[in-house]
């Protein structure tokens, strides 16, 4: 009689996970994949300075999606170690790396994975944040659906021209694309679905000088699509996010992201002092603080 009993409640279990609903999640040929980044040199741990000697300066080069970053470090580093100097630059990454292996900067500020060409040249890179990449159109563009990996690959290689092809109203698509040394542009090539073409835009493209968000987001109109650190754009009035199979942004099955990342070559007592300072509490919240104001910062400019 026991033993019928724990069969017949067995069996009510059973039924019962097989009949419960099952939470949404993206098909599993939609689930994000992180691309496969070349293995670098494990990066030290510097441990965060007691003190730094006056007259340090610390050089640093790099992305313009690092820029907010870097500012709000600098103010924290100086302000914490009295009469030390953070130089800032920003001549995108492929520059500040070069400016590096020459000797010219002490760290490089990039938005994208070293390759294992770079490693090979002995640079190092120590992760700060990753970062996921919004789809954006204007406030006043009508479409208001949700895009596929493959629709959104084909309006990039201009095979999708018209919104009315993704369930928009009729009328063309303009795609406004960023500079091809852009670490955000880059990032999207290491996907799949941009691969199975040539990772090139179309006719529909208009492709940006220079590798800055406030532009992208002036060039949009009512027409236009582009790509964008979704830290920048979160929270804006003047842009809408599309959804990508059904998730935004703040979903971790949302797909496409970029890595933001110092470099160095040398681990100088001026880097090692950053770099502890930038792994330490401290440098943490303020690198928190700097990626929730990106919004406001890319807003007031």
């Amino acid at each position: 009689m026991m033993l019928q009993k724990v069969s017949i409640f067995s069996l009510g279990l059973l039924l019962a996970m097989v009949m419960a609903p099952k939470p949404a999640m993206l098909p599993k040929s939609k689930l994000w994949v992180e691309p496969v980044l070349a293995q670098g040199v494990t990066p030290a741990a510097f441990p965060l300075p007691s003190s730094v000697p006056a007259g340090t300066t610390i050089r640093v080069d790099g992305s313009e999606s690092m820029v907010v970053i870097n500012q709000a470090l600098k103010q924290k580093f100086e302000a914490e170690y009295a009469g030390t100097s953070v130089e800032l630059a920003n001549q995108g990454t492929d520059k500040a790396l070069q400016a590096m292996l020459a000797g010219s900067t002490d760290l490089a500020a990039i938005g994208r994975p070293l390759t294992p060409e770079e490693t090979q040249q002995g640079l190092i890179e120590v992760p700060i944040s990753r970062e996921k990449i919004a789809i954006i159109i204007g406030p006043n563009n009508p479409f208001k659906g949700d895009l596929t990996f493959e629709q959104f690959a084909k309006i990039f290689r201009g095979e999708v021209r018209d919104w009315s092809e993704v369930g928009g109203a009729a009328g063309p698509i303009r795609l406004i694309d960023r500079p091809e040394v852009s670490d955000t542009r880059r990032a999207l090539s290491s996907y799949e679905v941009f691969r199975t073409a040539p990772f090139q835009t179309g006719s529909t493209a208009t492709q940006l000088a220079t590798d800055d968000t406030s532009q992208v987001i002036a060039a949009l109109g009512n027409d236009g699509i582009s790509y964008t650190i979704a830290n920048q754009v979160q929270g804006q009035p003047n842009v809408q996010i599309i959804p990508m199979h059904g998730t935004l942004p703040d979903d971790p099955r949302y797909p496409y992201s970029q890595p933001r990342v110092y470099v160095y070559k040398t681990a100088s007592p001026a880097v090692q002092a950053f770099l502890g300072y930038v792994n330490a509490p401290a440098g943490q919240q303020a690198i928190a603080a700097a990626r929730a104001g990106e919004a406001a910062v890319i807003a007031a400019s």
